[in-house]
């Protein structure tokens, strides 16, 4: 329902997220008076982009290493032991870890300057699939693994005596992370969908889709 929600609201606002909040607050009388309320519901979710993405940007970082670490056929290395002292004396760099920073923080950005269609929507469109791919790869090398239908039991047999309200909240904030709802990212998309696109239907082919992922993940 989140999601159906900001979805509707960017394509109702064709806006930015902060303008989107303004726009629909001013659409209605009853909520004027809230408007300045409702602009600084739109600067959090800015705010709350920017900071998902100075923690992202770091670990992308990291993922830049690890690719170019493999395509130099360095990850041969000799038990977890010594993988665990190269990435600590990596992580432990000055150097290193702010390159591929700057190289991810590049990258994105040349993405996003070519706009939805032409950059992110062509860059989703190559490289969702081909996650999904790396995803089902490495799920069949898991499961070739001794034990691995513990792990399976493990995360397909669950324990209701551990389930809190604790869990409760970190599964829906983990909900909430993995749709980018309750930021900026589903507001601005839907600013772009033409007026034909069937939003709840979307909605649920985008939770089904994320939802398996996450369980390959």
């Amino acid at each position: 329902p989140v999601l159906i929600a900001e979805l509707s609201m960017g394509r109702e606002a064709r806006a930015n997220v902060f303008d989107t909040f303004r726009k629909l607050c001013y659409a209605s009388p009853a909520g004027r008076v809230g408007i300045m309320v409702w602009s600084v519901a739109g600067a959090m979710c800015v705010t709350a982009g920017f900071l998902v993405f100075s923690y992202y940007s770091v670990v992308a970082g990291w993922t830049l290493e690890y690719t170019f670490e493999a395509g130099m056929d360095n990850m041969s290395r000799d038990g977890a032991a010594q993988f665990a002292a190269d990435f600590a004396a990596f992580i432990a760099s000055p150097v290193r870890p702010t390159v591929w920073l700057v190289v991810f923080v590049a990258v994105t950005t040349l993405v996003v300057i070519l706009g939805v269609q032409r950059g992110i929507e062509r860059g989703s469109k190559l490289m969702m699939p081909l996650l999904f791919i790396l995803l089902v790869l490495l799920a069949g090398c898991s499961l070739s693994l001794p034990g691995s239908m513990k792990g399976v039991e493990f995360l397909f047999k669950p324990d209701f005596s551990k389930i809190s309200p604790t869990v409760c909240l970190e599964a829906m904030g983990q909900a909430f992370f993995s749709l980018s709802i309750t930021g900026s990212g589903m507001i601005v998309y839907g600013s772009y969908l033409a007026s034909d696109v069937d939003i709840p239907s979307a909605s649920i082919r985008t939770a089904f889709f994320d939802t398996l992922a996450a369980l390959l993940s």
